[in-house]
Parts: structure tokens; C-alpha cells; sequence
């Protein structure tokens, strides 16, 4: 049994939550990756492209180019480029430049008078066409988001959106990223399912999302333990936003191997200090699962990893079996907001899943 515990005083349906759960999920369950040869900026590259590649995006490629930088690529179907309320540039931009702030860091082998970019292509579903995002820095200013420079189909983002938004009837005022809402956002309601789907498998799919948001319930303190032994009653518990749920094995279980960040979660917001743990077993699949929390909105037991998660008012940590991983780390957005499971490519059982308020 391995325990993972985080501490985060935030909101964390957000992208960040998922990418550091799944990629400790590798540490607790993977074998030591073979080390890769080559420039200092590659090999850092490669190492996080593990967390991006667990991370929203269909995937995620790095290369370091020798006198020009780190170019790191990825594509986008659903994701932050779908919050309602949002266009898809502007979800996508704020997405993109936390994920510069966050990984543009660790790429220290980069020199400082060279470049580190990001590329997503994303889907517009409202115009059912495809946008290009490029977020670019000198790897000195890496760590100043005032400093990036953002690109929308190859010219500046403030003229593209501009002429998007007016096309669009809407306010023509271009707010910049800002590093303190950029991950507080509501997740998809959905994520695209092939065209067909074995009905006799007797899972919970997600629904519209009117049907979930329920954000008009207070966020409160709870203290409850699913051990998921009455499917009837934990049911009513649960809310899938993406992905096959089912109830198997004396478990709660996602079961497409297809699909990255599926969701379910808990269906009443959670306020204050608490804790959330869940006992994981994976069945099959390459990444695994894990913890979210923060959400704005719903919209045997042998092997199995202990997951926990500890969130003071604003700061969060993880330990992995009892081992401090990581501390004080800073959150971003409000603490309160929903908590839930996810998997990515994966059939992973949970069991056990606690939360209790502090």
C-alpha cells in the first residue's frame, strides 16, 4: 500500500492537479524509464513531457533546436478550449501560458538568450475550425508571464481575438493571461466518445452539462467514506463528467482505455482544510489514475495505491508511502469546489475514497 498525499488550499480541477496526480501514479507504479542520451535541454524536455502527455492535450512533443530553443507541441480536442463561458483562444491562451509558467522553469539547459515556445493546436467548436496558440519566451524572462509573447493563427493574439470576438458580437476589450485564474476553470463537460458504445456494459457516461452543474449548492465541510459495498446508494454520490463508470469488483471503476482525464466526482462542493485519499487498483491501460479537487462545478484490495490528498487554505503537499514528495506549494484560485477521481488511458478500480474535512 502507497500512500500519496497533496496539500493544496486551491482550486484544482484545474489542469495542474491531474498532471502532478497521474505522474506520480508513474513514480508509485512504473519501472525507472531507460535514461536518454543527448543534449542537457533534450533530456529535460523529455522529462516532462511525461507530464504533459498526461496533461489535457492528445499529446505532447519537445525538441530542443540548437541556437534557437525548446519547442514543445501539442494538440488539443477537448479541454480548456471548451469551458463554458470562455471562447476557446481565450481557454486555450490561459491554459497554455500556466503551462509556460509551470514547465518553462525546468528547462534550465536552455540558454538564456534562446527561446522556449509552446504550440497547441486546438479545435473551435462554435466555428468547427481549427486555431493554432504559439506562447513564446527568452528562456531568461521564462518566469515572467508579462513577458510572453502570444501568437493566434501566426499574428498577435490581441489582433485575432479582437477580430474573433467582434465577429462574434462580443466585448472587443482583450483581457492579458493572468497567472492567478489561468487554471481556475471549469473543466469539459465531455470528451468525444467514438461513434459507438457497447450498451450492455452497465456504465455512467457523462451527461449534458445542464444536467450536472448544480453549482448553485454551498460549498461545506464532509466527512464520508465510500467503500462503494451499495452501487445503488453511492451512485447517487457520484457524478461521471467524461468517461465509463461502473461499479465492479466491490469498486467504483473507469474502464475506456482511449481517453485522457476522465472525470467523476463527487456531487457536493467541499469548503475549508480537508482530506482526500482513495485506494487505487489498475487493471489495465498505460497511465493510471488519481485525485482532483477544487472543481468550480459537478458538471481485492492487494496492490492497490493509497492516494491522499491534504488542502489547507493555500498551500497543498504529497507524500508517496509516508515520504514528504513535495511542500508548501502555492495553489491557485479558491479552495473550495468538488473532488473527484480520474483516469487517463486506463481501467483503474477505487475504493476506499474518504474525504474529511479538518
Amino acid at each position: 500500500m502507497r500512500s500519496i498525499v497533496l496539500r493544496n488550499g486551491s482550486t484544482i480541477f484545474t489542469v495542474l492537479a491531474i498532471l502532478v496526480l497521474t505522474l506520480l501514479w508513474r513514480f508509485a507504479s512504473a519501472q525507472e524509464p531507460t535514461p536518454v542520451p543527448g543534449n542537457p535541454a533534450q533530456i529535460q524536455l523529455w522529462q516532462i513531457m511525461v507530464a504533459l502527455n498526461d496533461s489535457e492535450a492528445e499529446y505532447a512533443l519537445g525538441s530542443y533546436i540548437p541556437g534557437t530553443g525548446a519547442v514543445i507541441n501539442m494538440h488539443l480536442i477537448r479541454g480548456p478550449n471548451t469551458i463554458p463561458g470562455k471562447t476557446s483562444y481565450k481557454g486555450t491562451r490561459d491554459w497554455v501560458t500556466e503551462l509556460m509558467r509551470i514547465f518553462g522553469p525546468q528547462l534550465t539547459a536552455v540558454p538564456s538568450n534562446e527561446t522556449i515556445a509552446f504550440s497547441v493546436e486546438f479545435f473551435d467548436y462554435p466555428d468547427r475550425v481549427w486555431h493554432q496558440i504559439v506562447v513564446t519566451s527568452r528562456a531568461a524572462d521564462v518566469g515572467d508571464v508579462d513577458k510572453y509573447q502570444i501568437w493566434l493563427n501566426g499574428r498577435p493574439y490581441v489582433e485575432v481575438a479582437g477580430e474573433l470576438n467582434a465577429s462574434r458580437g462580443l466585448a472587443s476589450t482583450i483581457a492579458p493571461p493572468s497567472s492567478a485564474g489561468a487554471l481556475a476553470s471549469e473543466p469539459p463537460a465531455s470528451i468525444m466518445a467514438p461513434p459507438s458504445v457497447d450498451t450492455s456494459v452497465p456504465v455512467r457516461t457523462a451527461v449534458a452539462p445542464e444536467a450536472t452543474a448544480i453549482a448553485s449548492i454551498p460549498a461545506r465541510p464532509q466527512n464520508v467514506t465510500f467503500d462503494f459495498s451499495d452501487p445503488r446508494a453511492a451512485e447517487e454520490s457520484w457524478q461521471p463528467i467524461s468517461g465509463q463508470w461502473v461499479f465492479e469488483d466491490g469498486g467504483y471503476a473507469q474502464t475506456r482505455l482511449d481517453l485522457f482525464d476522465l472525470i467523476s466526482v463527487f456531487n457536493e462542493p467541499v469548503a475549508g482544510a480537508f482530506t482526500l485519499q482513495a485506494e487505487l487498483r489498475h487493471v489495465d491501460g498505460e497511465m493510471g489514475g488519481g485525485l482532483i479537487f477544487g472543481a468550480p462545478t459537478n458538471t481485492s484490495k492487494a496492490g492497490a495505491h493509497m492516494l491522499a490528498i491534504e488542502v489547507s487554505h493555500d498551500r497543498y503537499r504529497i507524500t508517496l508511502g509516508g515520504a514528504l514528495v513535495a511542500d508548501n506549494i502555492p495553489v491557485v484560485g479558491s479552495p473550495e469546489g468538488y473532488v473527484g477521481l480520474t483516469t487517463s488511458t486506463s481501467h483503474v478500480i477505487f475504493d476506499n475514497v474518504k474525504i474529511e474535512s479538518r
